[in-house]
């Protein structure tokens, strides 16, 4: 395993914490601050909505700024965006809930437009004989630091009575720090050759054949 590699692993371990840390407790962030069911079906919303908004827009700005430089760009201004967002009940005093949701949106976005980038990176860096194990290693790593993150979390919280609200904020802020942590690994990274650098037009996806065609239909169907 080549340093590329250990550190696409690595970003993959602090991604997850990271993940854990913000949007999977934003649910519970918002529940201490009143949210109602409507507002945590909305909240649930917003990756995906994200995801179909920004993902076909990120694959054309990877030929206005490059793929290592846009996935960074976007990572880190998403993780950025997690600040104003922690202190919601702060900068809006009046209507925090609408403040988290305003910002979370923004930031699904904004990361959502470097996905594309991140991944094709990620394909390029490991070769095609030995992606199975090696995609296979990354998952252990970040469900593990999911799993661990996640239990760590809950217990800490559980430290805070209900109504303070400076437990969310700090462990809101360790995820925060993860990400950015996350951000540095990709930095480090030395971009490979792009071995597709063909502008595909979405005319193609649906002229897909073979082996992919049947994947685009699965994941249609099922996710």
């Amino acid at each position: 395993m080549n340093t590329n590699q250990r550190l696409v692993i690595w970003q993959g371990g602090l991604f997850s914490v990271y993940n854990i840390l913000t949007s999977f407790y934003l649910s519970a962030f918002a529940l201490a601050l009143g949210a109602s069911n409507s507002v945590i079906g909305l909240l649930g919303s917003i990756p995906f909505a994200a995801t179909l908004l920004a993902e076909i827009p990120g694959a054309k700005l990877i030929h206005l700024f490059g793929r290592k430089r846009l996935a960074i760009m976007c990572t880190l201004l998403g993780r950025i965006g997690w600040i104003p967002l922690i202190l919601a009940p702060l900068l809006f005093a009046t209507k925090p809930l609408f403040g988290i949701v305003l910002l979370y949106f923004i930031i699904s976005v904004i990361q959502e437009a470097g996905v594309p980038a991140w991944v094709g990176i990620m394909a390029d860096v490991v070769p095609a004989t030995k992606r199975g194990s090696f995609f296979s290693a990354r998952i252990r790593t970040v469900e593990l630091g999911a799993a661990i993150s996640t239990l760590i979390g809950g217990a800490y919280l559980e430290l805070f009575a209900p109504g303070n609200m400076l437990g969310f904020f700090t462990l809101m802020g360790t995820g925060v720090a993860f990400g950015l942590a996350s951000v540095y690994t990709m930095r480090l990274l030395r971009e490979p050759r792009d071995h597709d650098g063909n502008n595909h037009s979405l005319r193609a996806f649906f002229h897909a054949h073979g082996n992919f065609r049947r994947y685009l239909l699965f994941v249609g169907v099922f996710y």
